[in-house]
């Protein structure tokens, strides 16, 4: 029993451990388990798991390739199925894609057309250094001891005039003989201080029936000087006027009382327009169409497409593209002026838009006269074009250069006489922009570009050489994406431009003194709803003058329209006159002063706003 055990035992720790000769030679021999004891081993499963891990990493390297260089696989795959011609077609309309150029357009209108009413503020604000204010103090100080001095020259030529003496002397020599007799006045005649930091914030809102708008001067960030409400009430066609500071009170104005029906008529068609924006845009399907037609035709009309491997070169640099030809004679492109003609003769969605805009805009024209004379006009000229000699030199020939993913990056077209040409080479990170225009052999602008692409945009350093070399401008843009970018550009050079081509050196130098060193730095921005640009003249981190704007999109709160304790009705002028009697008009001309009126012209105003309402 022992032994009989033992050996079982033993027998099956060799199956187990894979060490039985006789199973082994028995599965060889293609007979197994015969020769052996027992049943035969398990197989291991670790040749199949690593095979189907295997399987496994390699499909999913080969979705990941793919999602990587999907563009170029397409690219590639449509290449190789599609004729030239229709190569070239799916290339232009890939990249002038209606997804991609027309997505922002219909989020807006979505947002415009589905709102009870939208809101629109911001600002405009002008930022001035204190040596630009003084030099504009002194211009405006020098003129006015000009008109000083004029005025002495006035009373010496009508006493000559008086005593029958027309031989008088002109004013440089009378003043080169007689010195004018005036002291000139040192101190600057007008002082503009406030003019360091000043902004027009402004709000437009629009309700159902009703229109809302305020514009307010504001010094620094201070309180507002001088603010300006309007409410317009499109139920009652009344018009309300408000400025806080000088009246709490509105001025109501009662325009079917000051025009007549139909200019009432249409001023509410106008602001109702205002009010309901999306009435104004094209509907974005119809846009849609409207651009793919147009695009279909320009397409339609290309043949005989020739292509080949070849390289882009831009800069000095190369790089391997897919190069798309053919040549545009005066017969494809008579063909194409002509269903371009004819196509918008019968083009319902153009007729749509057309005469949509005629009945809100123009109440007075027959939108359907008006679009029935524009396609007399289109069949006439379709005619005419198919009679008429476009004299053309020559034809013109015309290559595309694609990349392996399909990007368009280069043109060239030309003939005989002139030829332009786009084109830009990516190398890794490393970007590279060259166009230019020439015609019979010389050079109208050459602009070069060289720079990056990282996380934040695309920035180039560039060079617009004009009429041969003569004229060089450097400048340079970054940040560059679809939603804005900043460019900045040396303003020395331009002194320097102006000098080799003859300028006053008085006037260069004076220039000099005021933009030593200076820059033009221009900057937009957009994202979603807002937009903010500024232009500005830097000298190093220092603002000699700037301006920024900014603005964004909202929905509208609701406008609350002025109840009747709160506003004098005005018909008429004399109305008018009354409610500015009430309008404190000496804190008016108080705000003029703070910025910047001379003390001698507050005084004049004073005096006419007094007589104004006096007379009446």
């Amino acid at each position: 029993m022992d032994q009989m055990g033992n050996g079982t035992n033993q027998g099956g720790y060799n199956r187990f451990m894979g060490a039985d000769s006789n199973y082994v030679q028995s599965f060889q021999a293609g007979t197994p388990g015969e020769g052996s004891q027992g049943m035969p081993p398990k197989r291991s499963r670790t040749g199949s798991v690593i095979a189907l891990s295997v399987l496994g990493v390699a499909l999913v390297g080969a979705i990941v390739l793919l999602i990587v260089f999907r563009e170029v696989v397409a690219n590639s795959w449509a290449r190789m199925t599609k004729s030239p011609e229709d190569y070239l077609r799916y290339v232009v309309e890939k990249n002038l894609d209606s997804d991609t150029y027309f997505k922002e357009y219909e989020e807006g209108y979505k947002m415009l057309a589905g709102a009870e009413g939208i809101k629109l503020n911001g600002e405009v604000r002008l930022e001035l250094s204190r040596d630009v204010i003084e030099k504009i103090e002194d211009a405006y100080t020098d003129m006015q001891n000009s008109y000083g001095y004029y005025d002495e020259y006035y009373d010496y030529m009508y006493e000559e005039m008086n005593r029958n003496n027309y031989d008088y002397l002109d004013y440089d020599a009378w003043a080169e003989q007689y010195a004018p007799g005036g002291e000139e006045n040192t101190e600057p005649a007008i002082r503009l201080d406030s003019l360091s930091d000043i902004a027009l914030i402004y709000e437009m809102e629009s309700g159902e029936d009703a229109l809302r708008a305020m514009q307010a001067l504001q010094l620094s960030d201070k309180e507002y000087l001088l603010t300006m409400n309007e409410i317009y009430d499109m139920d009652k066609s009344v018009l309300y006027l408000q400025m806080p500071e000088l009246n709490e009170d509105y001025a109501g104005l009662q325009m079917d009382k000051i025009l007549d029906e139909d200019e009432v008529e249409q001023l509410n068609d106008i602001l109702g327009n205002f009010g309901n924006p999306a009435s104004q845009m094209i509907e974005p399907k119809t846009l849609r169409r409207i651009y793919e037609r147009y695009l279909d035709v320009l397409l339609s009309h290309i043949s005989d497409v020739e292509e080949e491997k070849n390289t882009l070169e831009a800069m000095n640099k190369r790089q391997n593209c897919y190069v798309l030809s053919f040549v545009m004679d005066e017969e494809m492109i008579k063909d194409t002026l002509i269903e371009l003609a004819e196509t918008m003769a019968e083009d319902s969605d153009l007729e749509g838009v057309i005469c949509s805009y005629i009945e809100k805009n123009m109440p007075d024209e027959d939108a359907d006269a008006v679009w029935a004379e524009a396609v007399d006009a289109l069949e006439a000229w379709a005619e005419e074009t198919e009679n008429e000699d476009l004299g053309l030199a020559s034809d013109i020939a015309v290559s595309i250069y694609v990349s392996s993913k399909g990007k368009i990056q280069g043109l060239r077209i030309g003939n005989d006489e002139a030829e332009l040409f786009y084109g830009y080479v990516i190398e890794k990170a490393a970007l590279y922009l060259e166009c230019y225009a020439e015609n019979d052999g010389d050079e109208l602008f050459a602009l070069t570009g060289k720079g990056s692409r990282g996380a934040k945009g695309a920035s180039l350093d560039c060079t617009l050489s004009v009429d041969d070399g003569d004229v060089e401008i450097d400048f340079a843009l970054s940040e560059l994406t679809k939603n804005g970018g900043v460019f900045t550009m040396d303003l020395d050079q331009f002194l320097d431009i102006a000098e080799e081509q003859g300028a006053d050196q008085e006037v260069v130098d004076d220039l000099s003194a005021m933009v030593k060193h200076g820059t033009l730095r221009l900057e937009s921005h957009h994202e979603n709803k807002k937009t903010e640009a500024s232009a500005a003249i830097m000298d190093g981190n220092d603002k000699i003058a700037g301006i920024r704007w900014k603005a964004e999109l909202s929905e509208a709160g609701g406008i609350e329209i002025p109840s009747g304790k709160e506003t004098e009705k005005i018909s008429d002028e004399y109305d008018m006159i009354d409610y500015l009697q009430d309008c404190d008009l000496d804190l008016f001309v108080d705000k003029l002063a703070e910025l910047g009126l001379p003390a001698e012209k507050e005084e004049e105003l004073r005096e006419e706003i007094e007589w104004m309402l006096e007379d009446y």
